[in-house]
Order: C-alpha cells, then sequence, then structure tokens
C-alpha cells in the first residue's frame, strides 16, 4: 500500500524514523538540519539489487533476474512521472546506494 503524510517539521526525525525502522527497507535521507525536508520510506513496491552483471528484481510479479542496466530497470520501474506539487522536493521514486565499485563491475 503506498502512504504519504505531511508531518511536522523537526530539525530532528528520529521519532519518526525510529516508527518505521523496523519495516523493510526502512531509509531515513536526513537533512541534518540544514535543509527543510526529510525523506523516510519503507516497504518499496519494488527492490533491485545488483551484484556484478546481475540484478535481482523483486516485486508483486515475484523475484526474476536481469543483466539489463539497472538504471533502464529503474526507469521502467518508475512508470509515467508524477506532476509536480509546490513546494514538495519528492513525491516519490527511487531510493538507493550505489558504491563507487559499482560501476566499475558493470
Amino acid at each position: 500500500m503506498l502512504y504519504s503524510a505531511p508531518l511536522p517539521y523537526t530539525p530532528d526525525a528520529a521519532a519518526y524514523y525510529a516508527a518505521i525502522a523496523d519495516l523493510p527497507w526502512a531509509v531515513w535521507l536526513d537533512s541534518a538540519g540544514l535543509g527543510r525536508y526529510d525523506i523516510l520510506c519503507a516497504q518499496p513496491v519494488a527492490t533491485l539489487v545488483t551484484h556484478g552483471a546481475e540484478t535481482e528484481i523483486t516485486d508483486a510479479l515475484g523475484v526474476r533476474y536481469s543483466s539489463y542496466d539497472p538504471f533502464d530497470l529503474i526507469r521502467q520501474h518508475l512508470g509515467k512521472s508524477a506532476a509536480a506539487v509546490s513546494d514538495i522536493p519528492f513525491l516519490g521514486g527511487a531510493l538507493g546506494y550505489w558504491g563507487y565499485d559499482w560501476r566499475a563491475a558493470r
């Protein structure tokens, strides 16, 4: 289920993250008090995990593997762009981690 809700701003979103930290794939992008927004999310509709030249895709269809470029796979899973909402920097999409050695292994 997709869910989004505005929360009262606090310079330390640790309490908000603690509420979702035990959920699968919980992520907190912390502005460290330097920005107006922190991004919290969990339970993604799909995960893509790349090891070498192979990406494991887990979504509503199950688990499968692909040797296609992971960025192309992400674009396929994102679908159409959402209409912009005034003053909101992130409406959803892909969050992730790429190591420095990732591209060299491709």
